[in-house]
Protein backbone atom coordinates (compact mmCIF):
# COMPACT_ATOMS: atom_id res chain seq x y z
CA UNK A 1 0.00 0.00 0.00
CA UNK A 2 2.79 2.37 0.94
CA UNK A 3 4.71 1.69 -2.29
CA UNK A 4 1.56 2.28 -4.31
CA UNK A 5 1.03 5.61 -2.52
CA UNK A 6 4.63 6.71 -3.20
CA UNK A 7 4.27 5.62 -6.81
CA UNK A 8 1.18 7.77 -7.18
CA UNK A 9 3.03 10.78 -5.73
CA UNK A 10 5.86 10.30 -8.25
CA UNK A 11 3.42 10.07 -11.16
CA UNK A 12 1.52 13.19 -10.06
CA UNK A 13 4.77 15.09 -9.59
CA UNK A 14 5.95 14.13 -13.06
CA UNK A 15 2.66 15.13 -14.63
CA UNK A 16 2.64 18.44 -12.79
CA UNK A 17 6.14 19.13 -14.06
CA UNK A 18 5.11 18.55 -17.65
CA UNK A 19 4.96 21.89 -19.40
CA UNK A 20 6.41 23.43 -22.52
CA UNK A 21 10.04 23.79 -21.55
CA UNK A 22 11.20 27.40 -22.08
CA UNK A 23 14.49 28.22 -23.77
CA UNK A 24 15.23 30.57 -20.85
CA UNK A 25 13.67 31.36 -17.50
CA UNK A 26 14.48 33.55 -14.52
CA UNK A 27 12.81 35.26 -11.59
CA UNK A 28 12.18 38.87 -10.63
CA UNK A 29 11.37 37.93 -7.03
CA UNK A 30 11.85 34.83 -4.93
CA UNK A 31 8.99 35.48 -2.51
CA UNK A 32 5.61 37.15 -2.55
CA UNK A 33 4.99 37.32 -6.30
CA UNK A 34 3.98 40.40 -8.28
CA UNK A 35 0.91 42.63 -8.39
CA UNK A 36 1.52 43.67 -11.97
CA UNK A 37 4.07 43.79 -14.77
CA UNK A 38 4.53 44.97 -18.35
CA UNK A 39 6.99 44.36 -21.18
CA UNK A 40 7.75 47.19 -23.59
CA UNK A 41 6.62 46.82 -27.21
CA UNK A 42 9.95 45.31 -28.35
CA UNK A 43 10.18 42.86 -25.45
CA UNK A 44 13.48 44.43 -24.38
CA UNK A 45 12.44 45.85 -21.03
CA UNK A 46 10.21 44.63 -18.21
CA UNK A 47 8.73 46.57 -15.33
CA UNK A 48 7.32 44.78 -12.30
CA UNK A 49 5.34 45.64 -9.20
CA UNK A 50 6.53 43.04 -6.71
CA UNK A 51 4.64 42.42 -3.49
CA UNK A 52 7.71 42.62 -1.24
CA UNK A 53 10.22 44.62 -3.31
CA UNK A 54 7.96 47.22 -4.94
CA UNK A 55 8.60 48.58 -8.43
CA UNK A 56 11.49 47.36 -10.57
CA UNK A 57 12.94 47.79 -14.05
CA UNK A 58 14.66 44.85 -15.79
CA UNK A 59 16.60 44.47 -19.03
CA UNK A 60 15.38 41.26 -20.62
CA UNK A 61 18.41 40.46 -22.80
CA UNK A 62 20.73 39.77 -19.87
CA UNK A 63 18.06 39.41 -17.14
CA UNK A 64 19.61 42.38 -15.36
CA UNK A 65 17.89 44.43 -12.68
CA UNK A 66 18.38 48.07 -13.70
CA UNK A 67 16.53 50.24 -11.19
CA UNK A 68 14.09 50.31 -8.30
CA UNK A 69 10.93 52.18 -9.29
CA UNK A 70 9.46 53.09 -5.92
CA UNK A 71 7.42 56.26 -5.65
CA UNK A 72 9.12 57.42 -2.47
CA UNK A 73 12.74 56.81 -1.58
CA UNK A 74 13.41 54.12 0.99
CA UNK A 75 9.81 52.89 0.80
CA UNK A 76 8.34 49.89 -0.98
CA UNK A 77 5.60 51.01 -3.36
CA UNK A 78 2.47 48.98 -4.08
CA UNK A 79 2.58 49.20 -7.89
CA UNK A 80 -0.84 48.23 -9.23
CA UNK A 81 -0.48 49.30 -12.88
CA UNK A 82 2.27 50.23 -15.34
CA UNK A 83 2.57 51.22 -19.00
CA UNK A 84 5.46 51.86 -21.42
CA UNK A 85 5.25 54.40 -24.21
CA UNK A 86 5.12 52.75 -27.67
CA UNK A 87 8.81 53.51 -28.31
CA UNK A 88 9.83 52.06 -24.94
CA UNK A 89 11.61 55.25 -23.82
CA UNK A 90 9.12 56.26 -21.16
CA UNK A 91 7.23 54.48 -18.42
CA UNK A 92 4.34 55.33 -16.12
CA UNK A 93 3.73 53.45 -12.86
CA UNK A 94 0.83 53.76 -10.47
CA UNK A 95 0.08 53.15 -6.85
CA UNK A 96 -3.63 53.39 -6.01
CA UNK A 97 -3.31 57.13 -5.31
CA UNK A 98 -0.14 58.25 -7.09
CA UNK A 99 1.61 58.22 -10.48
CA UNK A 100 5.28 58.52 -11.46
CA UNK A 101 6.65 59.21 -14.94
CA UNK A 102 10.05 57.58 -15.55
CA UNK A 103 12.83 57.58 -18.10
CA UNK A 104 12.68 53.87 -18.96
CA UNK A 105 16.31 53.65 -20.06
CA UNK A 106 17.83 55.01 -16.86
CA UNK A 107 15.08 54.51 -14.28
CA UNK A 108 15.18 58.23 -13.44
CA UNK A 109 11.95 59.73 -12.14
CA UNK A 110 10.71 62.68 -14.20
CA UNK A 111 7.48 63.71 -12.46
CA UNK A 112 5.17 62.64 -9.64
CA UNK A 113 1.44 63.26 -9.15
CA UNK A 114 -1.24 62.47 -6.62
CA UNK A 115 -4.50 61.19 -8.12
CA UNK A 116 -7.44 60.25 -5.95
CA UNK A 117 -10.01 57.65 -6.93
CA UNK A 118 -7.93 54.45 -7.02
CA UNK A 119 -5.90 53.76 -10.16
CA UNK A 120 -6.64 50.38 -11.77
CA UNK A 121 -5.31 50.57 -15.33
CA UNK A 122 -2.94 52.66 -17.47
CA UNK A 123 -2.08 53.29 -21.11
CA UNK A 124 0.52 55.71 -22.49
CA UNK A 125 0.54 57.41 -25.91
CA UNK A 126 3.52 58.09 -28.16
CA UNK A 127 6.13 60.41 -26.73
CA UNK A 128 4.55 59.95 -23.31
CA UNK A 129 2.28 62.90 -24.12
CA UNK A 130 -1.01 61.46 -22.92
CA UNK A 131 -1.94 58.90 -20.30
CA UNK A 132 -5.34 57.23 -20.16
CA UNK A 133 -6.12 56.07 -16.65
CA UNK A 134 -8.90 53.78 -15.43
CA UNK A 135 -10.07 54.43 -11.88
CA UNK A 136 -11.79 52.36 -9.23
CA UNK A 137 -14.24 55.20 -8.61
CA UNK A 138 -15.57 54.69 -12.19
CA UNK A 139 -13.72 57.66 -13.76
CA UNK A 140 -11.71 57.60 -16.95
CA UNK A 141 -8.96 60.20 -16.61
CA UNK A 142 -7.01 61.75 -19.49
CA UNK A 143 -3.70 63.19 -18.23
CA UNK A 144 -1.42 65.49 -20.20
CA UNK A 145 1.83 63.97 -18.93
CA UNK A 146 4.13 66.65 -20.31
CA UNK A 147 2.08 69.48 -18.81
CA UNK A 148 1.22 67.55 -15.66
CA UNK A 149 -2.47 68.40 -15.93
CA UNK A 150 -5.68 66.39 -15.99
CA UNK A 151 -7.43 67.25 -19.25
CA UNK A 152 -10.72 65.46 -18.69
CA UNK A 153 -12.65 62.98 -16.60
CA UNK A 154 -15.48 60.87 -17.95
CA UNK A 155 -17.71 58.94 -15.59
CA UNK A 156 -18.46 55.28 -16.28
CA UNK A 157 -21.04 52.92 -14.83
CA UNK A 158 -18.48 51.05 -12.70
CA UNK A 159 -14.75 50.71 -12.07
CA UNK A 160 -12.63 51.14 -15.21
CA UNK A 161 -10.59 47.95 -15.24
CA UNK A 162 -8.83 48.20 -18.63
CA UNK A 163 -7.76 50.98 -21.00
CA UNK A 164 -5.94 51.46 -24.32
CA UNK A 165 -4.88 54.56 -26.26
CA UNK A 166 -3.68 55.35 -29.78
CA UNK A 167 -0.15 56.59 -30.42
CA UNK A 168 -1.30 60.16 -31.09
CA UNK A 169 -3.62 60.18 -28.07
CA UNK A 170 -6.68 60.90 -30.20
CA UNK A 171 -8.53 57.60 -29.66
CA UNK A 172 -9.12 55.86 -26.37
CA UNK A 173 -10.77 52.63 -25.25
CA UNK A 174 -12.13 51.64 -21.87
CA UNK A 175 -13.50 48.49 -20.29
CA UNK A 176 -15.29 48.39 -16.96
CA UNK A 177 -16.41 45.93 -14.33
CA UNK A 178 -20.02 46.13 -15.56
CA UNK A 179 -18.94 44.55 -18.85
CA UNK A 180 -19.08 47.70 -21.01
CA UNK A 181 -16.39 48.40 -23.61
CA UNK A 182 -16.35 51.88 -25.14
CA UNK A 183 -14.38 53.66 -27.84
CA UNK A 184 -13.74 57.39 -27.36
CA UNK A 185 -12.70 60.46 -29.28
CA UNK A 186 -10.50 61.80 -26.49
CA UNK A 187 -10.06 65.16 -28.14
CA UNK A 188 -13.78 65.90 -27.86
CA UNK A 189 -14.83 63.49 -25.11
CA UNK A 190 -17.32 61.83 -27.49
CA UNK A 191 -18.18 58.13 -27.30
CA UNK A 192 -17.65 56.43 -30.67
CA UNK A 193 -19.12 53.02 -29.80
CA UNK A 194 -20.17 50.85 -26.89
CA UNK A 195 -20.54 47.09 -26.44
CA UNK A 196 -21.68 45.13 -23.40
CA UNK A 197 -20.40 41.74 -22.25
CA UNK A 198 -21.78 39.40 -19.61
CA UNK A 199 -18.67 39.60 -17.41
CA UNK A 200 -16.26 42.24 -16.16
CA UNK A 201 -13.69 43.41 -18.71
CA UNK A 202 -10.26 42.04 -17.83
CA UNK A 203 -8.12 42.96 -20.87
CA UNK A 204 -7.99 45.50 -23.70
CA UNK A 205 -5.18 45.48 -26.29
CA UNK A 206 -4.87 47.76 -29.32
CA UNK A 207 -2.97 46.46 -32.34
CA UNK A 208 0.12 48.43 -33.51
CA UNK A 209 -1.66 49.40 -36.74
CA UNK A 210 -4.54 50.65 -34.52
CA UNK A 211 -7.16 48.86 -36.60
CA UNK A 212 -7.96 46.09 -34.10
CA UNK A 213 -9.00 45.93 -30.46
CA UNK A 214 -8.81 42.76 -28.39
CA UNK A 215 -11.41 42.49 -25.62
CA UNK A 216 -11.24 39.97 -22.80
CA UNK A 217 -14.17 39.56 -20.40
CA UNK A 218 -14.49 37.31 -17.36
CA UNK A 219 -15.61 33.75 -18.26
CA UNK A 220 -15.81 34.69 -21.94
CA UNK A 221 -13.58 33.91 -24.90
CA UNK A 222 -11.71 36.91 -26.26
CA UNK A 223 -13.03 38.90 -29.20
CA UNK A 224 -11.20 40.93 -31.82
CA UNK A 225 -13.12 44.08 -32.71
CA UNK A 226 -12.60 46.78 -35.30
CA UNK A 227 -11.12 49.71 -33.39
CA UNK A 228 -13.10 52.24 -35.40
CA UNK A 229 -16.65 51.08 -34.65
CA UNK A 230 -16.44 48.07 -32.32
CA UNK A 231 -17.67 45.53 -34.85
CA UNK A 232 -16.80 41.91 -34.07
CA UNK A 233 -14.21 40.34 -36.40
CA UNK A 234 -13.71 36.97 -34.70
CA UNK A 235 -13.59 35.21 -31.33
CA UNK A 236 -10.22 34.02 -30.05
CA UNK A 237 -9.10 31.94 -27.09
CA UNK A 238 -10.77 29.08 -25.31
CA UNK A 239 -14.54 29.25 -24.74
CA UNK A 240 -15.52 30.71 -21.36
CA UNK A 241 -11.83 31.08 -20.41
CA UNK A 242 -10.96 34.38 -18.73
CA UNK A 243 -8.00 36.28 -20.20
CA UNK A 244 -5.47 37.97 -17.93
CA UNK A 245 -3.32 39.73 -20.57
CA UNK A 246 -2.84 40.09 -24.33
CA UNK A 247 -0.39 41.52 -26.87
CA UNK A 248 -0.47 41.85 -30.68
CA UNK A 249 2.64 41.15 -32.75
CA UNK A 250 4.42 44.15 -34.28
CA UNK A 251 2.82 43.45 -37.68
CA UNK A 252 -0.66 43.11 -36.10
CA UNK A 253 -1.08 39.66 -37.70
CA UNK A 254 -0.77 37.51 -34.56
CA UNK A 255 -2.00 37.81 -31.01
CA UNK A 256 -0.72 36.44 -27.71
CA UNK A 257 -3.27 35.62 -25.00
CA UNK A 258 -2.39 34.90 -21.37
CA UNK A 259 -4.64 33.04 -18.93
CA UNK A 260 -4.85 32.71 -15.14
CA UNK A 261 -4.33 28.96 -15.69
CA UNK A 262 -0.74 29.53 -16.86
CA UNK A 263 -1.46 29.04 -20.55
CA UNK A 264 -0.13 31.32 -23.28
CA UNK A 265 -1.71 30.99 -26.72
CA UNK A 266 -0.81 32.55 -30.06
CA UNK A 267 -3.68 33.17 -32.47
CA UNK A 268 -3.63 34.26 -36.09
CA UNK A 269 -5.75 37.35 -36.61
CA UNK A 270 -6.77 36.83 -40.24
CA UNK A 271 -5.96 33.18 -40.91
CA UNK A 272 -7.69 29.98 -39.82
CA UNK A 273 -4.47 28.32 -38.68
CA UNK A 274 -4.68 26.51 -35.32
CA UNK A 275 -3.20 28.37 -32.35
CA UNK A 276 0.17 27.52 -30.86
CA UNK A 277 0.13 27.09 -27.08
CA UNK A 278 2.66 27.08 -24.26
CA UNK A 279 1.87 25.98 -20.72
CA UNK A 280 3.74 27.16 -17.63
CA UNK A 281 4.10 24.13 -15.37
CA UNK A 282 3.18 24.39 -11.67
CA UNK A 283 6.07 24.92 -9.28
CA UNK A 284 4.77 22.24 -6.91
CA UNK A 285 3.16 18.91 -7.73
CA UNK A 286 0.01 19.58 -5.69
CA UNK A 287 -0.85 22.68 -7.71
CA UNK A 288 -3.70 21.82 -10.04
CA UNK A 289 -2.85 24.50 -12.62
CA UNK A 290 0.10 26.51 -13.87
CA UNK A 291 1.07 29.91 -12.60
CA UNK A 292 -1.14 32.83 -13.64
CA UNK A 293 0.10 34.85 -16.62
CA UNK A 294 0.49 38.56 -15.76
CA UNK A 295 2.09 39.89 -18.97
CA UNK A 296 3.09 38.60 -22.41
CA UNK A 297 5.24 39.94 -25.23
CA UNK A 298 7.06 39.11 -28.43
CA UNK A 299 10.83 39.54 -28.60
CA UNK A 300 13.63 39.37 -31.16
CA UNK A 301 11.46 40.57 -34.06
CA UNK A 302 8.60 38.24 -33.11
CA UNK A 303 10.95 35.24 -32.96
CA UNK A 304 10.30 34.48 -29.32
CA UNK A 305 7.43 34.61 -26.85
CA UNK A 306 7.80 35.84 -23.27
CA UNK A 307 5.57 35.71 -20.22
CA UNK A 308 5.65 37.05 -16.67
CA UNK A 309 3.88 34.88 -14.09
CA UNK A 310 2.16 35.94 -10.89
CA UNK A 311 4.82 34.32 -8.72
CA UNK A 312 7.56 36.41 -10.35
CA UNK A 313 8.82 33.98 -12.98
CA UNK A 314 9.82 35.05 -16.50
CA UNK A 315 9.55 32.43 -19.26
CA UNK A 316 10.98 32.70 -22.79
CA UNK A 317 10.00 30.31 -25.60
CA UNK A 318 11.20 30.11 -29.20
CA UNK A 319 8.36 30.31 -31.73
CA UNK A 320 8.00 27.44 -34.18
Amino acid sequence: MRSAWYGMIVVVALLAGCGDRPSAQWRVTERGGVFTGQFDSAGSWLTTGAVLQGGGLWRVEDQRFMAALNHQSEQTSVIVAAAFSPDGRHLLTAEPESLVWWDAQSGRGLAHWRLSGGVQSLALSGGAQWALIGMRNADMVLLDVRAGQVQSRIRHGSSVSAVAISRDGRWGYTGSDDGVVSGWDLQNGVQRFSRRYAGAITVLALSPDEKLLLVGAAHHSGEILTAEDGGVIKPVGRPRATLSTARFSSDSRRLLLGHPSGEVGEWHVHERAPPQRWQVAPDRFWQAQGRAIVAVAYGQDNGRVMALTGDGGVMVWARN
